[in-house]
């Protein structure tokens, strides 16, 4: 059972769960300066992981789960999903211009 408990916080997750909660309660101004904030990816998954903080904490599940719960995971991970699927929409739609383009 404890291996199975501590397999859980393996990898980035706690970082993100860090990221996501300072986001919101320090502001993303804190990012790079704070070296307790010990934020070091692009600057736009924090715009992202502060979105989905606000929404962790307005929604009033942080007041329930608190600020590192498996709620705020799946929050996580769906909004990455989200931001993945956008990404091949666009690709996909700049790649059928471009066939387009080619085929005229």
């Amino acid at each position: 059972m404890a291996i199975a408990t501590r397999l859980t916080e393996l990898g980035d997750e706690p970082s993100f769960k860090v990221w996501a909660t300072q986001a919101v309660l320090d502001g993303i101004h804190q990012a790079y300066r704070s070296r307790a904030f010990g934020y070091d990816w692009l600057p736009f998954y924090l715009y992202v992981s502060k979105g989905v903080g606000t929404v962790y904490y307005l929604s009033g599940l942080a007041g329930h789960f608190g600020s590192h719960h498996h709620a705020l995971t799946v929050l996580l991970k769906s909004a990455m999903l989200i931001c993945y699927l956008a990404t091949v929409y666009l690709v996909y739609t700049i790649s059928l211009r471009m066939r387009r383009s080619d085929s005229e």
